[in-house]
């Protein structure tokens, strides 16, 4: 049966579906390197996703600011009776009855930055920029922004939503009211966020990438000192492995140095020669042993010579 086994392996391993299990301290070095990957793992998800998290914050934050803004703007200026002059700045004069042309084309609303989407749409017609830039949107990007549900100008904030918007250049953060004068859409870009988010995801991999390679070389040199006591007793037990212990008295080698008991290497390597002391008690006994049985068949001999010479 152990010859079928054996046999058995020596197949497999020459068809390569059989390896021998990795050294002690190549499944040491793997599982430090690996413990180390997950706690990496684990801390740079976490820190993305709090960043990702704050960012969000901060964005929905300056979103509903410039809402407020571009709805008191546009309100003004889509408002039958509105005063553009009091639009912060504008053009001056009144706009009576339906504006005439996109309002958006001479709309300047102070505190907007750059890069602010603004659009309306009333009556079926639609106006957008990024500021300070107009913009046409596509008619998908019209049946895009036509699907969110739009909240009371005079309710609570609205709610935002992330829609990507072709025309516009990008994905944006955007937030829908609507009065009767018409519906007013505002959004931010989620391109700087995006970034990011990048940037800090590449630094993440470098830094841990690092981590682990380093981890890696120092971990190596670090199990192989520590596995050293180990290497010494496998090298004393091969050299006594070697001995003609069947021949008679012999000499074995030296024990092992380190014999520190404070270690789980020095308990070993006590042992060991404890072992080793044992086994050369042993060989000399039998020595002696067998020394003194053969002077007893030389006396036997020699006496039974005697008589019958």
């Amino acid at each position: 049966m152990q010859a079928r086994v054996t046999g058995s392996r020596r197949r497999s391993s020459a068809r390569g579906g059989w390896r021998p299990a990795r050294s002690l301290s190549g499944r040491l070095i793997a599982g430090l390197v690996a413990l180390l990957a997950l706690g990496c793992a684990t801390v740079g998800v976490v820190t993305y996703f709090a960043i990702q998290r704050a960012l969000s914050n901060q964005l929905d934050n300056q979103l509903q600011a410039a809402t407020s803004v571009a709805n008191t703007c546009l309100d003004q200026w889509l408002s039958p009776t509105g005063d553009v002059g009091n639009n912060n700045g504008g053009g001056g004069g009144n706009i009576s009855g339906q504006p005439s042309g996109n309002p958006l084309s001479s709309m300047y609303c102070k505190g907007l930055g750059n890069g602010t989407f603004v659009a309306y749409q009333r009556n079926g017609q639609w106006g957008a920029m990024v500021v300070p830039s107009q913009i046409t949107l596509s008619a998908a990007d019209k049946t895009t922004l036509s699907t969110i549900s739009p909240s009371p100008i005079a309710g609570p904030p609205p709610p935002c939503v992330t829609r990507k918007l072709p025309s516009a250049g990008g994905t944006y953060e955007l937030t829908v009211a609507k009065d009767p004068h018409g519906t007013y859409i505002t959004g931010l870009s989620l391109s700087g966020i995006h970034d990011l988010l990048k940037d800090v995801a590449l630094a993440e991999i470098g830094v841990f990438g690092g981590a682990l390679v380093l981890a890696g070389v120092l971990g190596t040199v670090w199990v192989r000192l520590s596995l050293r006591p180990l290497r010494r007793v496998a090298a004393t037990a091969s050299r006594v492995a070697e001995l003609p212990l069947e021949s008679g008295e012999v000499a074995m080698p030296r024990g092992v140095p380190d014999t520190d008991p404070g270690t789980e290497t020095g308990q070993l390597g006590l042992a060991f020669n404890r072992m080793l002391g044992h086994v050369e008690t042993a060989l000399r006994r039998r020595a002696a042993s067998e020394a003194r049985l053969r002077r007893f068949a030389a006396d036997a001999s020699h006496e039974l010579r005697t008589p019958l010479a």
